[in-house]
């Protein structure tokens, strides 16, 4: 899996990784200004990724999948964006997600 740097990811979530014995396992905390506060997961080895969204401690919604092959940082509509693709058979997924000025988040999948 293809991803970006540790400072790209830094300059992006504006924080360290939270600490984690598993060199292969990254894992981001955001808080938007509307308090709401985002989890954000990957795991090389394993190629996967998670979303958590929270409001208070209530986990609102949370995705995870499988097979990623790139993460990547990109100006979509002037508007920083964490962009992560997966491939399986017949199927590409895309995440994108964007912190400012609040935490917006899409995922899509189609056939191929």
């Amino acid at each position: 899996m293809n991803v970006p740097d540790t400072l790209d990811l830094l300059a992006f979530f504006e924080a360290d990784p939270v600490d984690s014995d598993d060199e292969f396992f990254y894992e981001y905390l955001h808080i938007d200004p509307t308090g709401v506060t985002l989890r954000f997961t990957f795991d090389i080895g394993e190629r996967s990724v998670q979303t958590e969204l929270r409001l208070g401690e209530r986990v609102v919604d949370r995705v995870c999948s499988e097979g990623a092959v790139r993460i990547g940082i990109e100006s979509l509509d002037e508007r920083e964006t964490l962009r992560v693709l997966f491939e399986h058979v017949g199927v590409k997924t895309t995440l994108d997600l964007v912190l400012k000025p609040q935490i917006e988040i899409s995922w899509s999948t189609l056939r191929v």
